[in-house]
């Protein structure tokens, strides 16, 4: 037994690495949606951070065409083996945890990599996720050894990995709230002392925090200058303006004083009524957030044709491509500018109405007999981690370790769920980076529990005496 404890986490990183290989119906690499138009050949995407591409192309000159992908699918299977090692490890030190219990949290910590199945085989998938799920682990061991072991270090180590998430893939830029919310919990956790230290303390991370934000974006720019001789393009505009087009209607055309922009708007409306891509045709049910999701797509694409049409119709339309892709951003932001005030409350309540499958997405799955059973069984999930970490906490006299670790992957699972459909729109593979961290969570609850119902069977006893 003191053996194979001393061996577990090399025994488990084996298996990993097996069922990467053998368990997930691909052996080496597999294509994504995205991955021949975003990643894998070097090019200008206004869309794509820099990191994933570069990885590729830095992997093509050192192996050729005929290699790198095979290159690629190995070091991702590698370092997802051991982004999970290092978590389970961290856990089962730092918890103090027997053989079953690393067993336990092993087999949950990987779960997202079934859970994805078939669509999207992680750590094999050539997309961004095969990078950023196994950093999520790494992530949240260095947050929490910053607090489990009171290192402000280490909470900026967190900082410096969401930039580079974020360069790989920017939608976990939303990290960066999470990481301002371990500080201020840090913080509160700090043993009392000098007030001005501490405020010192808290400008000099609310500036490193600013200063991440700001160096992921000039790096971004960077890259496109220094490559592709590409501007500096904001692609949110693409992405409001999908939204913002969903929730308009045929009278917003009374909003465009300019001719261009009252054309473009008119049109494309014309083409949403027909694809029936609207908040009018939503079902009004548990569903609504797939029609939301599908017509998004839809309207995008949907806009850039209608932009490029009248552009060109009145000799605006540029030849050269980088040009075309700018004014498709202008344009975009003129429809958002004027659609999104004039809907405001509808333009929040559909964001709020793609949340509860947001939810979903981040501890179980999208099954159309059940689903409103999934619904209720995520409540109810929710609500026993929160409800279980604060009464474990209270029974104990003091805040426990797992309710530390539970409460973060609960908050870090709904700031991902709020920012994403805020932005843009939440896919199961966008938010299911906490589902195992979620149970493994679970599991450490009711391991506690059991901890303390057997604690308290034995002193009992010898309290009546």
């Amino acid at each position: 037994m003191a053996f194979l404890k001393a061996k577990i986490y090399y025994i488990l990183g084996i298996f990993t690495a097996l069922f990467f290989l053998f368990g997930q119906g691909v052996m080496w690499y597999a294509y994504g949606g995205d991955t021949e138009a975003y990643y894998i050949y070097f090019a200008h995407h206004i869309e794509a951070k820099p990191l994933y591409p570069l990885f590729f192309h830095v992997l093509n000159i050192i192996f050729g065409d005929s290699l790198y992908l095979y290159a690629a699918a190995v070091i991702q299977m590698v370092f997802a083996v051991l982004c999970i090692m290092m978590f389970v490890r961290f856990l089962s030190r730092h918890l103090e945890l027997e053989l079953f219990s690393i067993f336990c949290v092993w087999a949950a910590s990987l779960l997202p990599f079934v859970l994805l199945l078939p669509e999207d085989p992680v750590p094999h998938v050539l997309m961004t996720e095969s990078l950023t799920y196994p950093l999520m682990y790494m992530y949240v061991t260095v947050i929490l050894k910053g607090i489990w072991e009171q290192k402000l270090c280490f909470l900026y180590v967190g900082g410096l990995l969401t930039v580079l998430m974020t360069l790989i893939r920017g939608q976990m830029l939303f990290l960066t709230a999470v990481t301002l919310l371990a500080f201020v919990y840090y913080m509160f956790k700090e043993s009392p002392g000098n007030s001005t230290g501490k405020y010192k303390k808290a400008i000099a991370f609310a500036v490193f925090l600013i200063l991440c934000i700001w160096g992921e974006g000039l790096l971004t720019r960077g890259y496109e200058k220094f490559f592709f001789h590409a501007p500096a393009q904001d692609y949110s505009a693409q992405t409001l303006v999908q939204k913002a087009l969903y929730c308009s209607e045929e009278k917003d055309k009374e909003l465009f004083d300019d001719g261009t922009d009252r054309q473009i708007f008119e049109e494309t409306y014309a083409g949403m009524q027909e694809e029936r891509t609207t908040w009018q045709y939503a079902p009004g049910d548990l569903w609504d957030w797939k029609h939301i999701t599908g017509s998004f797509g839809a309207n995008s694409y949907r806009v850039g044709d209608v932009i490029e049409k009248v552009l060109t119709e009145r000799g605006m339309w540029p030849e050269d491509q980088l040009e075309q892709e700018s004014l498709v951003l202008v344009y975009s932001g003129h429809l958002s500018a004027k659609l999104i005030p004039a809907h405001m409350g509808r333009f929040v309540e559909v964001s709020i109405s793609m949340m509860p499958a947001g939810f979903v997405s981040t501890v179980l799955f999208h099954k159309e007999s059940v689903y409103l059973l999934i619904h209720i069984a995520t409540a109810a999930l929710y609500l026993a981690a929160v409800g279980l970490s604060i009464a474990v906490s209270i029974r104990s006299g003091r805040i426990l370790r797992e309710t530390e670790y539970m409460m973060l992957i609960v908050i870090t699972a709904a700031v991902n769920v709020v920012a994403s459909n805020l932005i843009h729109f939440g896919l199961q593979r966008y938010l299911a980076y906490t589902v195992g961290m979620f149970y493994v969570g679970g599991y450490l609850l009711l391991r506690r529990c059991f901890l303390l119902g057997r604690k308290q069977k034995v002193v009992s006893p010898a309290s009546e005496i």
